[in-house]
């Protein structure tokens, strides 16, 4: 497994790039939790914990 962050800034050039990344399937979104709206703090809670404390499962 493999993994990059990306800071990108809401602007045309940027999102192109990402998209082009997207389409030739170099990234793939990966989504760990979902929260239902009622839950909104909870989530805002979950994303302060660093990513290195959680742990990662590829099946």
């Amino acid at each position: 497994m493999r993994y990059e962050f990306l800071f990108m800034q809401a602007n045309g050039s940027q999102l192109r790039k990402l998209g082009a990344l997207y389409d030739s399937g170099k990234l793939r979104p990966v989504i760990d939790s979902t929260f239902p709206f009622e839950q909104t703090l909870e989530a805002m809670a979950y994303v302060e914990v660093p990513a290195t404390c959680r742990t990662l499962a590829e099946n």
